[in-house]
């Protein structure tokens, strides 16, 4: 009867162990369980934390790029403006010239026709042939000088429409440049917003 006891209680202590075992084993797995979650938890929040301050920093990028383009299309709103004013100044440069030619071909042609008719009329007396020489003297200089100031005139107008000329494709020149960072600019803003959206998908996920 002394031994079934003692084997009973043998059994009892056993069973109680076993239990005993089986629940720290339980909470030994729940405990590293937890440390596991809160491992991945925690680098979660580190790449949360490194993509939004890589967002930040693309933000920064982008308004820096819009900056950039604003400016560039101020400056190629001035320049088509200053090419608009420049192509108005050498049309109204072209028109004067043409005015100058036609100033100095008619002043040429009454020169011509002044002389001319100085020779072909008149008397034969000496004394008309001195006063004719006198007086065509005075109107060959008064023509000359009209007509070398026409020349002048339209030497002068011919360097200014070359002048506006160069200033207008310079203008355009600039232009395209413009255009050309304006284009690169949008290309690179359109990059920097597709890299920002992928951002914004990796924190959703």
């Amino acid at each position: 009867m002394k031994k079934k006891l003692i084997a009973m209680g043998l059994v009892v202590v056993l069973a109680i162990s076993g239990t005993q075992m089986a629940g720290a084993t339980t909470l030994s797995k729940a405990k590293n369980q937890k440390n596991q979650a809160q491992s991945n938890l925690n680098s979660v929040n580190s790449q949360i934390d490194s993509i939004k301050s890589q967002q930040s920093a693309l933000q920064s990028q982008i308004d820096q790029v819009d900056s950039e383009l604003v400016q560039v299309l101020v400056d190629l709103d001035v320049v088509a403006g200053e090419i608009e004013n420049k192509k108005v100044e050498l049309a109204q440069a072209e028109a004067d010239l043409e005015t100058a030619k036609a100033k100095e071909a008619e002043q040429y042609g009454s020169m011509k026709e002044r002389i001319r008719y100085m020779y072909e009329n008149g008397d034969s007396s000496f004394l008309d042939a001195l006063n004719k020489v006198e007086n065509f003297s005075k109107v060959y200089d008064y023509d000359r000088n009209l007509l070398v100031e026409y020349q002048n005139t339209k030497t002068e107008v011919a360097n200014l429409v070359a002048q506006v000329e160069e200033e207008k494709q310079e203008l355009e020149e600039n232009q395209a440049t413009y255009q050309e960072q304006q284009q690169q600019l949008e290309t690179l803003k359109a990059e920097k917003s597709s890299q920002m959206d992928n951002f914004g998908s990796k924190l959703a996920e």
